[in-house]
């Protein structure tokens, strides 16, 4: 697999996955076929910042952004990538992911009092956790993503949307069929308030909505930089 830029299509990504997970069973290469059409990873990606060499991917799951920067990074430009995710499956998924010679991620398992990956990171990437936290811990947990970021870091929320009701009963849906768990929804303008509250400076705060799906896409960086 030979690429030089990050793809910037939805059907770029699911032909990617496809050859990055040729190991998961039939039921899930057809989740990761038709992914990419619900989630807007192309524009998550196009978000990291050029001159970022070090991420961490908060609740990575598979592993799917973190295998696409290491793969698609032009040049290679990423020296360190760590993914963590409190499911021992989905590492192991991850861990099996098929990535050029010379790319490589730092696939952990952590579990949920642990602590993090220590930095520091020039990008962190927080991609649909949120909505599996509890509604009372969010605000924590927002306050720890924040605590990775050094000066000049860029902090990268990607979660759905509460609105339109109709559309976050769709999100429901899909994570309780899909996930097996229940969607604790947040708007996305409490969490870019909290993001300021904490010293963040929230540089764009913008919906991505895909299909019937509704995503938030928050992007902040510290007040200083």
């Amino acid at each position: 697999m030979i690429a030089t830029e990050l793809p910037s299509t939805s059907s770029e990504i699911s032909r990617a996955l496809r050859d990055i997970y040729p190991h998961v069973g039939r039921f899930e290469r057809l989740l990761l076929r038709w992914r990419p059409y619900i989630c807007p990873f192309h524009k998550i990606l196009a978000r990291v910042p050029p001159d970022s060499c070090t991420v961490l991917d908060v609740g990575c799951g598979i592993g799917i952004v973190s295998c696409l920067l290491a793969i698609f990074g032009q040049q290679s430009r990423f020296r360190r990538i760590v993914a963590f995710d409190v499911s021992k499956d989905a590492i192991r998924t991850a861990k099996q992911a098929k990535l050029r010679l010379g790319n490589s991620v730092d696939f952990q398992t952590v579990e949920k009092t642990s602590p993090w990956p220590e930095g520091p990171f020039d990008t962190v990437l927080c991609i649909d956790v949120i909505h599996h936290v509890r509604a009372d811990e969010q605000n924590g947990f927002v306050a720890r993503l924040t605590s990775c970021c050094h000066e000049g870091s860029t902090l990268i929320i990607k979660d759905i949307s509460p609105t339109p009701w109709w559309k976050a009963i769709m999100n429901f849906l899909h994570d309780l069929f899909l996930s097996r768990q229940l969607v604790h929804h947040r708007k996305e303008q409490e969490i870019a308030s909290w993001l300021e509250q904490l010293g963040m400076r929230v540089i764009e705060n913008s919906r991505q909505d895909q299909l019937w799906y509704s995503h938030y896409l928050i992007v902040a960086r510290n007040k200083s930089s």
